[in-house]
């Protein structure tokens, strides 16, 4: 099966979460989607919200993210981690990578709802992939402004593992 090219927004643009879930995935580099806005508007079965992207009438709307090559042969696991196709479905849109438009496969959550705030260890992952890559630091600003919440089950087996990303990627400061 040939390679994907796939486009992370989330909490995936960490190189070794992603890379946990599809140990195949090699970043490209960033990109850009124009006319699209991140919200964290996906609710998860544990009631927290999780990235999503919409679509943007607005002047200037732009998400940022990376572009990660993976062997098609992993795409069941991306989508058994993204929960596609029932949570977010896959769809190929156009980005921008160093001022070439390219072909990526994107998820976009099927429902959003307004009003969801991330776990905090969530977030940290999401910050932490957007440090590691070197998005923009005004784009990383307004991720910062994000209001998160405490996860009260600290035996979640996703935090527990979202936690083991962000030490073995380094970025343990910004655990909460």
């Amino acid at each position: 099966m040939p390679t994907v090219l796939y486009f992370a927004y989330g909490s995936n643009m960490l190189a070794e979460r992603l890379q946990a879930r599809t140990p195949s995935a090699r970043t490209i580099g960033t990109a850009q989607l124009s006319g699209y806005k991140l919200h964290f508007s996906k609710l998860s079965i544990d009631g927290s919200g999780k990235c999503n992207i919409s679509s943007s009438e607005e002047s200037g709307a732009i998400v940022h993210g990376v572009i990660f090559q993976l062997d098609g042969k992993e795409l069941g696991k991306l989508d058994a981690a993204e929960g596609a196709p029932d949570h977010y479905c896959q769809q190929k849109l156009t980005v921008v990578n160093n001022g070439d438009a390219v072909d990526a496969l994107v998820y976009i959550a099927i429902s959003k709802k307004d009003g969801l705030k991330p776990y905090d260890w969530y977030k940290a992952l999401v910050i932490a992939g957007a440090l590691q890559q070197g998005l923009p630091e005004e784009y990383i600003a307004r991720i910062f402004e994000v209001e998160a919440m405490t996860d009260s089950n600290p035996e979640r087996k996703t935090r527990k593992v979202a936690i083991s990303a962000l030490q073995l990627a380094g970025y343990s400061e910004l655990l909460p």
